[in-house]
Protein backbone atom coordinates (compact mmCIF):
# COMPACT_ATOMS: atom_id res chain seq x y z
CA UNK A 1 0.00 0.00 0.00
CA UNK A 2 0.77 3.84 -0.39
CA UNK A 3 2.59 4.98 2.28
CA UNK A 4 1.42 8.32 3.91
CA UNK A 5 3.45 11.18 5.22
CA UNK A 6 2.50 12.13 9.51
CA UNK A 7 2.40 15.72 9.59
CA UNK A 8 3.12 16.89 13.21
CA UNK A 9 1.46 20.28 12.73
CA UNK A 10 1.47 21.59 16.14
CA UNK A 11 4.51 22.15 18.41
CA UNK A 12 4.62 22.31 22.23
CA UNK A 13 8.54 23.45 22.55
CA UNK A 14 11.08 23.02 19.92
CA UNK A 15 15.02 23.40 20.70
CA UNK A 16 17.01 26.02 18.52
CA UNK A 17 18.98 22.46 17.46
CA UNK A 18 15.38 21.61 15.45
CA UNK A 19 14.22 22.97 12.83
CA UNK A 20 10.28 21.86 11.95
CA UNK A 21 7.77 24.56 10.06
CA UNK A 22 3.86 23.73 10.91
CA UNK A 23 2.74 25.31 7.17
CA UNK A 24 5.77 23.62 5.05
CA UNK A 25 7.21 20.29 5.23
CA UNK A 26 4.82 19.67 8.57
CA UNK A 27 6.26 16.25 8.44
CA UNK A 28 9.62 16.70 8.55
CA UNK A 29 11.70 17.75 11.41
CA UNK A 30 15.29 18.91 10.77
CA UNK A 31 18.33 18.83 13.39
CA UNK A 32 21.04 21.05 13.55
CA UNK A 33 23.82 19.57 15.53
CA UNK A 34 25.34 16.19 15.44
CA UNK A 35 24.82 13.66 18.36
CA UNK A 36 22.73 11.05 19.69
CA UNK A 37 19.00 11.60 19.69
CA UNK A 38 16.10 9.62 21.54
CA UNK A 39 13.16 9.95 19.37
CA UNK A 40 9.81 8.75 20.39
CA UNK A 41 6.85 8.60 18.04
CA UNK A 42 3.20 8.67 18.73
CA UNK A 43 0.51 8.31 16.17
CA UNK A 44 -3.13 7.96 16.90
CA UNK A 45 -5.22 6.41 14.51
CA UNK A 46 -9.43 5.56 13.68
CA UNK A 47 -10.58 2.85 11.93
CA UNK A 48 -13.62 3.48 10.41
CA UNK A 49 -13.78 0.49 8.84
CA UNK A 50 -16.10 -2.51 10.52
CA UNK A 51 -13.32 -5.01 9.40
CA UNK A 52 -9.59 -5.18 10.29
CA UNK A 53 -6.24 -3.70 9.52
CA UNK A 54 -3.10 -3.60 10.35
CA UNK A 55 -0.61 -0.49 9.78
CA UNK A 56 3.04 -0.02 9.94
CA UNK A 57 4.40 3.23 10.73
CA UNK A 58 8.83 3.89 10.33
CA UNK A 59 11.17 6.88 10.57
CA UNK A 60 12.89 7.68 7.54
CA UNK A 61 16.32 9.27 7.90
CA UNK A 62 16.83 12.03 4.92
CA UNK A 63 13.99 9.86 2.71
CA UNK A 64 15.25 6.60 3.20
CA UNK A 65 13.72 3.87 5.46
CA UNK A 66 15.07 2.85 8.72
CA UNK A 67 13.71 -0.58 8.66
CA UNK A 68 14.47 -0.94 12.47
CA UNK A 69 12.24 1.98 13.61
CA UNK A 70 9.08 -0.01 12.32
CA UNK A 71 6.14 -0.09 14.46
CA UNK A 72 2.90 -2.90 13.82
CA UNK A 73 -0.54 -2.37 15.04
CA UNK A 74 -3.71 -4.31 14.87
CA UNK A 75 -7.51 -2.84 14.70
CA UNK A 76 -10.46 -5.04 14.45
CA UNK A 77 -12.83 -2.31 12.70
CA UNK A 78 -14.90 0.25 14.13
CA UNK A 79 -17.27 -1.35 16.20
CA UNK A 80 -14.73 -3.09 18.44
CA UNK A 81 -12.08 -0.74 19.68
CA UNK A 82 -11.53 1.53 16.69
CA UNK A 83 -8.90 3.74 17.96
CA UNK A 84 -4.90 2.58 18.14
CA UNK A 85 -2.32 3.76 18.39
CA UNK A 86 1.63 2.90 16.89
CA UNK A 87 4.45 3.72 19.06
CA UNK A 88 8.50 4.21 17.82
CA UNK A 89 10.76 4.44 20.44
CA UNK A 90 14.52 4.52 19.52
CA UNK A 91 17.84 6.51 19.75
CA UNK A 92 19.37 7.35 16.71
CA UNK A 93 22.84 8.88 15.92
CA UNK A 94 22.03 11.88 13.78
CA UNK A 95 24.41 14.47 11.84
CA UNK A 96 23.56 17.95 11.24
CA UNK A 97 21.16 18.28 8.93
CA UNK A 98 19.85 15.06 8.60
CA UNK A 99 15.93 15.52 8.33
CA UNK A 100 13.47 12.65 9.51
CA UNK A 101 9.90 11.91 8.52
CA UNK A 102 7.69 9.21 9.82
CA UNK A 103 5.28 7.60 7.40
CA UNK A 104 2.35 4.89 8.02
CA UNK A 105 0.85 2.67 5.04
CA UNK A 106 -1.63 0.03 4.95
CA UNK A 107 -0.16 -3.30 5.43
CA UNK A 108 -3.36 -5.62 5.35
CA UNK A 109 -7.46 -4.90 5.58
CA UNK A 110 -10.62 -6.44 4.81
CA UNK A 111 -11.74 -2.95 3.65
CA UNK A 112 -11.16 0.07 2.14
CA UNK A 113 -12.26 3.05 4.23
CA UNK A 114 -10.05 5.50 5.81
CA UNK A 115 -7.65 5.38 8.51
CA UNK A 116 -7.78 9.00 10.14
CA UNK A 117 -4.74 10.21 12.07
CA UNK A 118 -6.15 11.72 15.66
CA UNK A 119 -4.02 15.09 15.22
CA UNK A 120 -4.06 15.37 19.44
CA UNK A 121 -3.27 12.05 19.62
CA UNK A 122 0.26 12.66 17.25
CA UNK A 123 3.52 13.63 18.44
CA UNK A 124 7.14 13.83 17.88
CA UNK A 125 9.42 14.07 20.72
CA UNK A 126 13.23 14.29 20.12
CA UNK A 127 15.70 14.71 22.71
CA UNK A 128 19.93 14.74 21.91
CA UNK A 129 21.23 12.66 25.07
CA UNK A 130 24.75 13.66 24.12
CA UNK A 131 27.10 15.67 21.21
CA UNK A 132 29.11 13.41 18.81
CA UNK A 133 32.35 12.94 19.51
CA UNK A 134 34.91 15.88 19.81
CA UNK A 135 37.91 15.61 17.04
CA UNK A 136 41.18 16.32 18.84
CA UNK A 137 42.13 20.11 19.56
CA UNK A 138 45.56 21.82 18.85
CA UNK A 139 48.71 21.21 20.10
CA UNK A 140 49.54 23.14 23.25
CA UNK A 141 52.29 25.57 23.33
CA UNK A 142 55.97 24.38 25.25
CA UNK A 143 55.72 24.98 28.59
CA UNK A 144 59.08 27.14 30.56
CA UNK A 145 62.43 25.28 31.76
CA UNK A 146 61.97 23.79 35.23
CA UNK A 147 64.41 25.00 37.78
CA UNK A 148 67.88 22.74 37.93
CA UNK A 149 67.88 20.20 40.11
CA UNK A 150 69.91 19.81 43.47
CA UNK A 151 72.95 18.66 43.55
CA UNK A 152 73.26 14.63 43.70
CA UNK A 153 74.98 12.71 46.34
CA UNK A 154 78.72 11.54 46.24
CA UNK A 155 79.24 8.67 44.59
CA UNK A 156 81.23 5.31 46.82
CA UNK A 157 84.49 4.71 45.60
CA UNK A 158 85.63 2.49 43.08
CA UNK A 159 87.71 -0.57 43.59
CA UNK A 160 91.64 -0.52 43.38
CA UNK A 161 93.34 -0.53 39.76
CA UNK A 162 95.28 -2.85 38.42
CA UNK A 163 99.11 -2.84 38.86
CA UNK A 164 101.01 -0.95 35.93
CA UNK A 165 103.86 -1.92 34.14
CA UNK A 166 107.71 -1.25 35.52
CA UNK A 167 108.75 1.72 33.48
CA UNK A 168 112.11 1.79 31.74
CA UNK A 169 115.25 2.43 33.83
CA UNK A 170 116.41 6.31 34.22
CA UNK A 171 119.62 7.58 32.84
CA UNK A 172 123.40 6.97 34.49
CA UNK A 173 124.60 9.66 36.80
Amino acid sequence: ANRVAIDFDSEVFKASIFTHSNSSNPERVTVTADGFYIINVTIGYDNTGLTRISPIASIFKNGTEITETRSYSYSRGSTTGDEKTLQINTILELSNTDYLEVYAWRDDADHLQAVNTIVGECEFVLARTSGAAAASGSQGYQGVQGATGAQGVQGAVGPQGVQGAVGPTGPQG
